[in-house]
């Protein structure tokens, strides 16, 4: 029999930690951190940015978060970037899945913030 697994967290690239964290702190919960790692909330999901970088990890990184309302979203989003250099968001798409506001964090990290379709 399977053991039971009750959650899943991911580790995110920062090319520059404190850069990156203030970037994540603007758009999640931060919930601890330490010198070389920083959790953070987002929703019923967490995940742990990391003082760690390759550039073809990082740019292959890709993150999907579900949001309820992806034009909301994306003017959020709008406003986080405009205070980051090397960041970037791009208005909600339609894809077959749903609404999507694609945001590339600090690190080259591609985060997909999808509005499910039907919602």
């Amino acid at each position: 029999m399977k053991p039971k697994f009750d959650k899943m967290k991911t580790f995110v690239p920062a090319k520059v930690f404190d850069l990156s964290k203030r970037f994540y702190a603007e758009i999640f919960e931060a919930t601890w951190a330490d010198t070389k790692l920083c959790g953070f909330r987002v929703g019923d999901s967490e995940f742990m940015l990391q003082d760690f970088y390759q550039a073809e990890f990082a740019n292959n990184s890709m993150y999907q978060i579900m949001v309820p309302n992806a034009q909301e979203a994306w003017r959020f989003l709008s406003e986080v970037v405009a205070k980051f250099d090397g960041t970037a968001v791009r208005p909600p798409k339609e894809e077959p899945w749903g609404t999507v506001v694609y945001l590339f964090g600090p690190s080259g990290e591609l985060w997909h913030a999808t509005q499910a379709r039907g919602q």
